[in-house]
């Protein structure tokens, strides 16, 4: 019989805390600043906050919430998983393990489609079926690097501009893979984050495009650089303005740092990126980074296949292991025992076509979807087909 214990977290449990997080994750934050991270966190409340106990003495924690993400036009209802850790004293003794289940029983009991992390180790995750989502790119590029465009004005963003950029947001956000929803109190932290700037375009009374940005510096009079942290657009003249403006911010910056989805279109856009800094024999001219994103697991297969928008009025009928399923109408329903089925998805697979902005090229070169032609390998992409995943919200 187990000795763990798994419940909410107290006040009293947050030196504790402290410990554990500062050994499962030694990045040289601060105490002060992992005391934040339990008691101020931006996407997670107290309440979301688990402990688990080992005869009543605290060796693991990891916060688990609701939301919502967009995913082929509509918002999923997803659960969150975030800072799982656990004792230095307590590890190999199945803790983890403990408490993942406990959190996925919660996340069934609330009725989500998926679960959404970002992984420490994705080959530790998988065991629990979790999926990679599609990589992104940060890209590292010298302001003059940006392509010229409409050279509209941006502004401080004030109140008046708050509910205009919210709905923005969603539009924008629905024509993504995996963006979170936010609350009004993320936005109101965002907005009062004394180390962001936030500006905007205005049509009328209509916001057109905004960016949140940082500006650092290591010392006095050393090289600037500009991380833009989010950024939303109405249409691709809006999006050509704000590439115009961080092209501007070259009389200030030597870089810009931005994570875009591994198909923006920026990517094809810039022009000498790595101008001023140097590469090696190997690369050239180093432009960024490709990183991994989150992992993605099911929690109701069927749930999620009919919650998540399809693009399409095309027929198909496909099988994912014992699982048959037919997409016709842009819909999705459990199919006849005896259907035809045109292509085959491994479990795994499913999580990364459907959700997690992977194509069909990719999962049959995997070797994790089959088609019985080539005719139905193309209905196949053609329905499955979406962007792939990008989050401007890691948590």
């Amino acid at each position: 019989m187990s000795s763990f214990s798994i419940r909410p977290a107290q006040e009293a449990d947050l030196d504790r805390l402290i410990a554990i997080h500062q050994n499962a994750f030694p990045d040289g934050r601060t105490v002060a600043t992992r005391r934040l991270n339990f008691v101020q966190n931006a996407r997670f409340h107290r309440d979301d906050l688990f402990v688990i106990e080992d005869r009543s003495h605290v060796v693991g924690h990891a916060f688990f919430a609701t939301t919502e993400a967009w995913f082929g036009g509509k918002k999923l209802r997803v659960g969150t998983l975030a800072s799982v850790a656990v004792a230095p004293e307590a590890r190999g003794r199945g803790v983890a393990t403990a408490l993942l289940t406990h959190l996925h029983a919660t996340s069934q009991q609330a009725r989500t489609e998926l679960d959404i992390l970002y992984p420490f180790s994705h080959a530790f995750y998988h065991r629990f079926g979790y999926e990679s989502a599609s990589p992104y790119v940060r890209l590292r590029a010298h302001p003059l690097a940006f392509p010229t465009g409409p050279q509209e004005a941006l502004h401080p963003v004030t109140t008046d501009d708050g509910a205009h950029i919210v709905a923005l947001y969603d539009q924008f956000c629905s024509e993504r893979t995996g963006m979170l929803t936010r609350t009004d109190e993320a936005w109101e932290r965002s907005w009062a984050e004394e180390t962001l700037t936030h500006l905007c375009m205005r049509v009328g009374n209509r916001v057109t495009g905004y960016v949140t940005f940082s500006l650092r510096q290591n010392e006095l009079h050393g090289q600037t650089r500009l991380y833009v942290h989010d950024w939303a657009w109405a249409d691709s003249n809006a999006q050509r303005a704000l590439w115009n403006w961080a092209r501007s911010m070259a009389g200030q910056v030597t870089v810009i740092e931005v994570d875009v989805s591994r198909e923006d279109p920026l990517l094809d856009a810039v022009r000498d990126a790595a101008q001023g800094r140097f590469g090696s024999a190997a690369i050239e001219h180093p432009i960024g980074v490709l990183a991994a994103g989150p992992a993605i697991r099911i929690v109701n297969l069927a749930r999620a296949l009919a919650a998540r928008g399809w693009n399409t009025q095309e027929t198909l009928t496909f099988a994912v292991g014992a699982e048959r399923f037919v997409v016709h109408g842009g819909t999705v329903e459990v199919a006849p025992s005896n259907a035809a089925i045109e292509v085959t998805i491994s479990p795994g697979g499913i999580a990364q076509l459907a959700f997690g902005g992977v194509s069909v090229r990719s999962l049959a070169a995997m070797g994790r979807l089959e088609g019985t032609s080539a005719e139905a390998i193309a209905r196949a992409e053609r329905v499955f087909s979406s962007p792939a995943y990008f989050s401007a919200d890691p948590f």
